[in-house]
């Protein structure tokens, strides 16, 4: 929410400017050369690099939303609008907590969504080279989030470790975000090869206390400590493998992925690749309005997320609770987009206010009926975002009441 707020609050400020810069009057431009083209140019093509991921967002959730909805008028190429994608999230929702109050259970989790570093450095490697400019290292420069590397090699023990959709399973020894297949220490939700401690969706082959709870061999799920081996979302320290993201707490065993490693703290051998899972502040450059904004724009307009993982079981109704399955990953995963889409909006809203107020007389006509259409286009693609963003945020919500 603060983060829309933020986004209208830009886009009032870059429409005062613009008015001021063209309430002064204007003189032709002197053969028809404005010492701002670059930096303009620079603004209208993170804007159309914003509006372009705003329609491509819009239309995946709109898809997504209308397949768990049982709308299959809805295609992958389509033309949703804001209301469009309002009504199908809200019928995906009440879809949603129709099958959970059936006994529909869902374990997820939510994607992690990083803007990539080094493109921002490269982008301001540009900057830098025409214009004087400050702002420290890159990777101190991460806000809202932290930053981690691509790890050759193993994480300090208080690193953190993630999955990909490459291989979706860590070998865990601490916290695991996901669903644990191995010893559990805490409540494991899900199958236990072993002894249940709690309540058996199934049959108990052992003992049950006065409130249900097994004692026991449990045939179907578990919802209680498990003496053996657990198959599903671990509420305390997993030690096996972990399909979602394992965080190591300081001073115990080093995690290691069967995959791309990703540490949030120290690599023990070659780092890579550093992203931040927040937004990188831009530099400050004498001389030019918009450059390491733009930077800042698009790098947080290409964000990547990791695979999310999702467990879906009972329910009512098999197609939707299939749906739910299929689709409810890539919600999540457009909403965490859509938060960075967000950071991108607010940093070329800056640069945009701060083109528009330097711009007089020729360059003022040269770029006026551009720049109109272009804080136009900013707008109405921040609007859309407000109402994704929320859309998303009510079935994810839903989604949550599911958790077992």
């Amino acid at each position: 929410m603060a983060n829309m707020n933020r986004i209208k609050l830009a886009g009032s400020f870059m429409a005062l400017a613009f008015a001021a810069a063209f309430g002064q009057g204007c003189s032709a431009a002197e053969d028809g050369v404005c010492e701002f083209d670059a930096q303009i140019e620079g603004f209208t093509a993170s804007v159309d690099g914003i509006v372009a991921a705003e329609a491509d967002l819009r239309a995946e959730l709109a898809y997504a939303c209308a397949q768990i909805a049982g709308d299959d008028s809805v295609g992958k190429d389509n033309n949703a609008t804001s209301d469009d994608v309002t009504a199908l999230c809200g019928s995906a929702s009440a879809n949603i907590s129709t099958e959970i109050d059936a006994g529909l259970t869902i374990e997820y989790v939510a994607p992690v969504c990083t803007v990539n570093i080094d493109a921002q450095a490269n982008c301001e490697a540009e900057c830098t080279a025409e214009f004087e400019c400050e702002g420290g290292e890159i990777e101190a420069r991460c806000e809202g989030g932290e930053v981690s590397v691509q790890c050759e090699g193993s994480c300090e023990a208080s690193g953190h470790c993630e999955a990909t959709a490459q291989a979706p399973s860590v070998a865990c020894e601490g916290s695991c975000n996901g669903t644990c297949e191995g010893s559990c220490e805490g409540t494991c939700n899900g199958s236990c090869e072993g002894t249940c401690n709690g309540k058996c969706d199934g049959e108990c082959s052992g003992g049950t206390d006065e409130e249900g709870n097994c004692n026991g061999e449990c045939s179907g799920e578990c919802q209680g400590s498990c003496e053996g081996s657990c198959s599903g979302s671990c509420g305390g320290s997993c030690s096996g493998e972990c399909k979602g993201s394992c965080a190591v707490e300081p001073g115990s065993v080093s995690a290691s992925c069967e995959g791309e490693l990703r540490c949030e703290g120290s690599c023990e051998g070659t780092a890579t690749a550093p992203k931040c899972s927040g937004s990188v502040k831009p530099i400050t450059c004498e001389g030019d309005a918009g450059c390491n904004a733009d930077c800042q724009a698009s790098a947080s307009a290409e964000a990547s997320c990791t695979e999310p993982t999702i467990a879906v079981s009972g329910g009512a109704d098999a197609e939707v609770s299939a749906a739910i399955q299929a689709n409810l990953g890539a919600i999540l995963e457009i909403q965490g987009k859509l938060e960075s889409l967000a950071s991108a909006y607010v940093a070329t809203a800056q640069a945009g206010g701060r083109v528009v107020g330097e711009l007089t007389g020729g360059c003022a006509v040269t770029w006026a009926s551009e720049l109109e259409a272009k804080l136009s286009a900013a707008a109405s693609a921040s609007v859309n975002v407000s109402v994704s963003a929320s859309a998303s945020a009510d079935v994810s919500s839903s989604a949550s009441q599911g958790a077992g």
